[in-house]
């Protein structure tokens, strides 16, 4: 026998993963090119201050922080497993340029994109 919850409280946080949800799959899939997250909340239906909400709600941070988190994520893999240069690297995740994206990375990583490409490099195969 399963437990039973009035409808209302599973119905009242459906829409904030929904929200979230679609938000983050656009993210990922864009996160090369220049989104604005108030963009990002229009597609999802949402105003930018309920996006953040929700986002909070969900994972404890920010839509941007979430943005600039998956851009990190892509360009570690990149350093890791590519010889482009910091800049390319930068352009090809969606930073500003080369010393945003240092900036973010060293934040986020503890290590300038160098460090982390010299003791995360992959044999070539």
């Amino acid at each position: 026998m399963g437990l039973l919850r009035r409808a209302e409280d599973h119905e009242k946080r459906l829409p904030l993963f929904q929200t979230v949800s679609r938000a983050v799959d656009l993210m990922r899939r864009d996160f090369a090119r220049p989104l604005v997250i108030a963009s990002v909340a229009e597609a999802c239906g949402e105003s930018l201050r309920q996006l953040q909400r929700r986002f909070h709600s969900a994972f404890s941070t920010s839509p941007q922080e979430f943005l600039i988190k998956t851009r990190v994520v892509a360009a570690a893999s990149m350093l890791e497993e590519t010889a482009l240069s910091a800049a390319e690297i930068a352009q090809r995740c969606g930073f500003v340029d080369a010393s945003s994206f240092a900036a973010q990375f060293k934040k986020r990583t503890g290590m300038t994109p160098r460090a982390y490409r010299t003791s995360h490099a992959r044999p070539p195969k």
